[in-house]
């Protein structure tokens, strides 16, 4: 089957993608029978093996007006595509600001402001602060947390174990307040807001993973390793592996070498066989595939812009590193000037 507009094919569907200028040929199955309103004479839908089936509740020759049949033909069978193209399309996107750690520390205090000065709204002036739009719906989504389990529940579990040692809760101590947090450890339990800035900051990710984070959702999230010791940078990039492999996309911005190298580590790991990642790793499902991982380089261009550059990548040998192999190759050199002016 072709659509087409003005003699060009227009859609085509293939591989969970909708694609342009182009047209599939369905396997198309009719059913026809007799009916009153043409409206509802044409319905789409796919079965199990992925073939587009065709119900038509009226005989093409029995219709009045053939220039009527033809339009509503289209824009069915355009809706029946745009539905199977979709279908895997990520649902929900989370933001994890740079700032996550402070802006969960206080996001009470912001909340509390909001509702004190609410009541007098349009009779005086209020100095309620003003709020970006990232900021704002990070708060929105923590004040908002409610302990349902996440698609993610055990990843978001597993990150806190390792990293911290503990686990973050919720608590509801009255019906609608705003839930409070809580860090639990060895049966000691700490608001969020007296805990280390290594918790409250990978806190937001881990309680989203736990209870909001849906499948296919895209997990934007700023300097993942921020006050996070080298080795937990590594542990951390292990998980975000893990998540990929759950389905997840993530997009990441960075400046750590350290979880830069380890997530081209887990590159390299696809070409080993599974007992070679489980040696290496601990488990053979953490790998990443080329076509997995769209590493870019930010470089300012000097007018207050940047360029991006997308950088190489294989998995015989990683993600190109040039920028950080710069950076040590100027460290290095600071290092011998000072030995040859030492004594």
């Amino acid at each position: 089957m072709t659509l087409k507009a003005e003699k060009h094919a227009i859609m085509s569907y293939k591989k969970n993608r909708l694609i342009l200028n182009s047209m599939p040929k369905f396997d198309v199955t009719f059913r026809s029978s007799k009916a009153v309103d043409l409206s509802d004479a044409f319905q789409f839908d796919w079965n199990d093996d992925g073939k587009l089936l065709c119900s038509i509740e009226n005989n093409i020759v029995d219709l009045p007006d053939a220039r009527r049949f033809l339009p509503s033909l289209y824009a069915r069978l355009r809706s029946a595509i745009l539905r199977r193209a979709v279908v895997a399309l990520p649902t929900h996107s989370r933001y994890f600001p740079a700032a996550r750690s402070g802006i969960l520390q206080a996001h009470r205090v912001i909340t509390s402001n909001v509702v004190r000065n609410a009541p007098y709204a349009g009779i005086e002036d209020n100095h309620v602060p003003r709020l970006s739009g990232v900021v704002s719906d990070f708060v929105s989504t923590i004040i908002d947390m409610h302990p349902i389990r996440g698609t993610h529940n055990d990843t978001g579990n597993q990150i806190e174990s390792d990293i911290f040692g503990g686990h973050v809760k919720l608590k509801y101590t009255d019906p609608g307040a705003l839930p409070e947090i809580f860090y639990e450890r060895s049966k000691i339990t700490v608001p969020i807001h007296r805990t280390s800035s290594t918790i409250s900051g990978l806190a937001p990710f881990t309680l989203h993973l736990k209870h909001r984070v849906g499948a296919r959702d895209v997990l934007i999230i700023e300097e993942p390793e921020a006050h996070l010791h080298p080795s937990n940078q590594g542990r951390l990039a292990g998980h975000i592996v893990k998540l990929v492999r759950e389905g997840a996309n993530i997009i990441i911005t960075t400046h750590s070498s350290t979880l830069f190298e380890s997530v081209s580590q887990y590159l390299r790991a696809s070409q080993l066989q599974p007992e070679g990642r489980k040696n290496t790793f601990g488990r053979e499902d953490l790998y990443l595939c080329e076509d997995e991982i769209a590493p870019h380089l930010f470089r300012m261009d000097g007018d207050g812009g940047s360029v991006v550059e997308r950088i190489a990548l294989s998995a015989t040998d990683g993600m190109e590193q040039e920028e950080f192999v710069k950076e040590d190759r100027l460290m290095n050199e600071i290092n011998l000037r000072i030995e040859e002016h030492v004594g």
